[in-house]
């Protein structure tokens, strides 16, 4: 796949790049996010259990956010039906956090005409961690998953 944008934050470059939710960054990357969410909720949604075809184009598309070479920040978006697309996976590496990287993948999957979406036509991007915390654009409030709101809204 081919190099989707780049960005400069701070004095180094960011490359994302479009990969297939199998390809072997992916998963050193959603894994380090699910074993993230294990340690911080005592569980988490184990990507492994996604299928790949998931994040594949007609049904979307996974980023992988490069930094001098290495494999730091990932996202994807996937069709929940043919006007609403789901960001999942998003995942920054600690060594790359704080650095604007994780608004970076968020603002161009948001960007992104999900492939299965026909040109022209409405869609609207929805972000979520799954229940219990709903943490919708929790890169833009500011929000941590102990603030976040559960299923019941308290």
């Amino acid at each position: 796949m081919t190099a989707s944008s780049s960005a400069l934050l701070g004095e180094s470059a960011w490359l994302l790049r479009e990969v297939s939710y199998g390809h072997p960054d992916a998963r050193r990357l959603t894994q380090a996010l699910y074993r993230e969410q294990v340690a911080a909720y005592g569980f988490g949604d184990d990507p492994a259990d996604t299928p790949v075809a998931h994040f594949d184009p007609p049904h979307g598309l996974f980023l992988i956010a490069h930094r001098d070479g290495v494999a730091v920040g990932c996202g994807g978006i996937r069709l929940l039906d043919a006007n609403t697309a789901e960001i999942k996976r998003m995942y920054v590496a600690q060594t790359a956090r704080g650095q604007g990287l994780g608004r970076h993948i968020l603002q161009s999957l948001e960007a992104k005409q999900p492939p299965g979406v026909p040109r022209g036509s409405s869609w609207r991007p929805v972000s979520a961690i799954t229940a219990p915390w709903r943490c919708t654009r929790a890169v833009d409030t500011g929000l941590t998953p102990h603030t976040c709101q559960d299923e019941t809204g308290s």
